[in-house]
């Protein structure tokens, strides 16, 4: 049984019928779409190596995959949805009301193909979200924030390909904001040297992905557990504590 996560608003699937993919050279086809927008570039690449989207053209030819974008689909206000369909003749479809909706077409696609593979079952994926911004930030990416860090000391370089790892996986499945860092506004903990290098290369990884990467935690304005608001005495909180309060 195929399982999709977050599990689509509609999802029709006939595993009776499939179309075999294994070992077959595909065609990405777009249309309706331009070419150069970043995320259209991204679910071709994306697709390219979840298939084998190499080799002479005629050998190419029985499986194709053709990229749309519709902006009247399914009534999204939130540019975010998309269509996709395998009818098991040859071409599998993805419509997005924008070019992120069919980035998101296309990671629905990883999971069905990674699932189900060599075969593809008869499908139609049909979904948008509920929000807008979806944030989960203990389980992704959350560098200092409350003190659990990602650093493991490998260094900037692997820290950040580490970093893109794992938008990548919030990616998969659709998460669009990520706790970056934390912001400490009374300066307890000094950046390090590079650390702008970080933030900027993995804002415009997360960015070119449709993903937010965010900045907030604990600080000196407000951000505390008080017994009483706006005044009251401090208290420990997520194993925070502040001795001189």
């Amino acid at each position: 049984m195929i399982r999709l996560y977050p599990k689509p608003q509609k999802m029709i699937i006939d595993e009776e019928k499939v179309l075999p993919v294994r070992g077959k050279h595909v065609t990405v086809v777009t249309d309706n779409c331009d070419v150069h927008a970043c995320m259209i570039k991204l679910s071709t690449e994306y697709l390219s190596r979840l298939f084998d989207t190499s080799g002479p053209e005629d050998r190419r030819a029985p499986l194709v995959i053709t990229l749309s974008v519709d902006e009247n689909i399914l009534e999204d206000a939130t540019g975010q949805a998309y269509i996709l369909t395998n009818d098991c003749s040859g071409t599998i479809s993805i419509v997005g009301s924008s070019a992120n909706g069919v980035l998101y077409g296309v990671q629905t696609l990883t999971q069905i193909y990674e699932q189900a593979t060599p075969n593809l079952p008869k499908f139609e994926v049909e979904d948008w979200p509920d929000y807008k911004y979806r944030l989960a930030a203990n389980w992704l990416q959350n560098y200092e924030v409350a003190r659990w860090g990602y650093d493991r000391g490998q260094g900037i370089a692997k820290f950040i390909e580490a970093g893109k790892q794992r938008i990548d996986w919030a990616l998969k499945y659709k998460i669009n904001m990520i706790y970056l860092d934390c912001s400490y506004a009374d300066f307890r903990i000094q950046m390090f040297p590079g650390f702008s290098q970080i933030a900027s290369t993995l804002n415009r990884y997360a960015r070119e992905r449709g993903i937010r990467l965010m900045s907030g935690g604990t600080t000196a304005f407000g951000m505390r557990n008080r017994t009483s608001y706006p005044d009251g005495e401090t208290y420990p909180c997520m194993g925070i504590a502040y001795p001189e309060d």
